[in-house]
């Protein structure tokens, strides 16, 4: 394997690993792998800096569904790493921000 094919192979494995997490819900999840659902979720909206973040940008940059991605926001959220608004551009979505917490 090639320098350039190793960071999108680490790129898809940590993904995969993700998806697993999701599919339980997050009441069953206790210790690190509830932590690391909120640094996923904390990394991608924190990735996505100088836009507007939306449940549907944290769910495409993990490579999840709506769904699940809305679960782990909702988690994150409850931990006190992000806040929801309704965006200034739609007022049908909530646009998130980290915390200083989340920072």
């Amino acid at each position: 394997m090639t320098d350039t094919e190793a960071g999108p192979a680490l790129f898809r494995l940590v993904r995969f690993w993700s998806r697993r997490w999701v599919t339980r819900t997050s009441e069953e999840l206790t210790g690190e792998m509830r932590h690391v659902q909120h640094i996923l979720v904390v990394e991608a909206v924190d990735s996505a800096a100088n836009q507007v973040v939306t449940v549907a940008t944290v769910a495409n940059h993990l490579g999840l569904d709506h769904s699940g991605a809305s679960r782990m926001v909702s988690e994150a959220t409850k931990a006190g790493y992000l806040t929801r608004t309704t965006s200034d551009q739609d007022r049908r979505q909530a646009s998130l921000h980290l915390t200083d917490t989340g920072r």
